[in-house]
């Protein structure tokens, strides 16, 4: 049973669109007018249009789930999705780069309804050719979770550099909480002004903020850093008064980088964000050193968390989370 247009937009979470074209279905990830703003740099459009943190959940008692997936322009050369079937992960795609690929996961024991999650790839532009059932099988979208998050960043927050898209720290934390995520996290992406002007019409319960590293690494001044992120997190908190903002700081970023040309410091970064977040009652600073160990095995190039650093840094920033949604 192959499923339509239709089904798969039912079964999509968090996700500003899903279209057919070609005979492919593709998802637009950003809402259009944040979207706009990633359209002019070559790299920021490739990494807008990965489709980062996008999900496709649904029941059915089919044995079987056979895929199709076409590949455009990608940030990483990283194209597995991951199915996860009652929380048994199955990798989908290839482990090189292609156009395309179609596969299944391993047939399953016993015919019974079961929860399929389908995590499409991070950093790779990826449509969907075909998603087939067994015949005669059932198919019914699972129910939208009851937390919504929008979560803001850059390269780490789009999931950069963790191969199993359901295991960077986005998604993790968002099975942990049961929550929808919209990730706005767009690699090379700085706490630009135009964020305070791009906020999403639709509620949200929880939204988290993580820029900075790359406002210090391309030597955007302190003064605008920290003035970016006063009017981003004025915009949140008058959007959604009762919704808890996590404003996150940098994590470790393990480099021989100083200072900027500016003579400003990447600390000096964090106290700006500190200083932006003072005085906000729904805002909650977030010490990003105290996320990831800031050693080398915990990242892939001393800047992007591996597995083990994605999984360390859901680990602690899931409690933080957990006491924000209950007040």
């Amino acid at each position: 049973m192959k499923l339509g247009l239709e089904q798969i937009k039912a079964a999509t979470c968090a996700c500003a669109g899903v279209n057919e074209e070609n005979g492919a279905i593709r998802f637009q990830r950003l809402p259009e007018r944040l979207g706009a703003q990633y359209q002019n740099h070559e790299g920021a459009r490739i990494r807008r249009d990965c489709p980062a943190s996008i999900s496709l959940r649904f029941r059915s008692n089919s044995r079987t789930l056979n895929a199709g997936f076409s590949y455009g322009a990608g940030a990483r050369a990283i194209y597995q999705a991951a199915c996860l079937v009652d929380d048994k992960v199955f990798l989908l795609g290839p482990s090189e780069p292609a156009d395309s690929w179609s596969g299944a996961i391993p047939p399953l024991k016993k015919r019974k309804e079961r929860l399929f999650e389908l995590w499409l790839p991070s950093m790779v532009r990826t449509d969907i050719l075909s998603l087939e059932l067994e015949d005669d099988s059932s198919f019914a979208p699972a129910k939208n979770h009851a937390c919504r998050w929008l979560a803001y960043g850059d390269s780490i927050t789009q999931g950069m550099t963790v191969h199993n898209p359901a295991e960077n720290h986005i998604a993790l934390l968002a099975r942990e909480l049961s929550a929808d995520v919209w990730n706005m996290g767009v690699g090379g992406a700085k706490m630009d002004a135009f964020l305070a002007d791009t906020i999403p019409s639709f509620d949200y319960d929880i939204a988290t903020v993580a820029y900075g590293v790359n406002d210090f690494n391309s030597d955007v001044p302190l003064a605008i850093y920290k003035n970016n992120a006063g009017a981003f997190l004025n915009a949140l908190s008058s959007r959604r008064p009762s919704s808890p903002i996590l404003a996150i700081s940098p994590i470790p970023f393990l480099t021989d980088k100083q200072a900027n040309v500016f003579g400003e410091t990447l600390d000096e970064f964090r106290a700006a964000l500190a200083s932006a977040s003072s005085g906000r009652p729904n805002v909650i600073l977030v010490d990003g050193r105290e996320l990831v160990p800031a050693e080398p095995g915990y990242f892939v190039d001393g800047c992007h968390p591996n597995a083990e650093g994605a999984r360390m840094y859901a680990e602690r920033l899931l409690p933080i989370m957990q006491s924000c949604l209950k007040r």
